[in-house]
């Protein structure tokens, strides 16, 4: 009984360790930028890019993801996530 215990414990350790760190850097870590930074940056893609906004916003979270900066990736699904609220309201 205690053999199958730390066998499981031991077989899970790994999985559980990276949809850790996994929610950490995508979600976690991508939340903690203050709002008004994520506004700012919305801000600054409508004044460069105008009604092309969101579509750069989500070439950007492409670009992060291919580099894997997985934080950048979340601010930029963010910043996305804005525009998208913006433009329906």
């Amino acid at each position: 009984m205690l053999f199958e215990i730390v066998f499981w414990l031991v077989a899970l350790a790994i999985p559980l360790a990276a949809l850790a760190w996994s929610t950490w850097e995508h979600d976690i870590r991508a939340h903690i930028v203050p709002r008004a930074e994520i506004e700012a940056l919305a801000d600054r893609l409508e004044r460069e890019y105008g009604a092309g906004a969101l579509a750069a916003a989500e070439e950007k979270e492409a670009a992060a993801f291919a580099r894997g900066a997985a934080t950048e990736q979340g601010v930029w699904r963010r910043v996305a996530r804005t525009l998208r609220r913006r433009k329906g309201a």
